[in-house]
């Protein structure tokens, strides 16, 4: 099951079991008159930039136009990344 969430502080968390069968988290920001996506790096402790879309580190920066709209960004995103890994 995946989960999508806006968090009160502004982060979207996404949630979701990964094909191992361990849950995995991933949190997501943006500033808030928009810009780049950010995702937390909890092994480095900071914030990185996303680029090429959720499950990509290479390719164009991901940018949102605002805190608002960053939840349907990521669950489109998400969407992108399974069924790439499907086809």
């Amino acid at each position: 099951m995946t989960t999508i969430k806006l968090t009160e502080s502004g982060t979207v968390v996404l949630s979701y079991v990964d094909g191992l069968g361990d849950a995995q988290r991933d949190e997501f920001m943006v500033p808030h008159g928009g810009g780049y996506v950010r995702r937390w790096d909890g092994r480095r402790s900071e914030w990185t930039q996303v680029f090429g879309g959720i499950g990509s580190y290479t390719g164009q920066a991901l940018e949102c136009g605002s805190r608002e709209q960053l939840p349907a960004l990521i669950r489109r995103e998400w969407r992108r990344a399974r069924k790439a890994l499907q086809s």
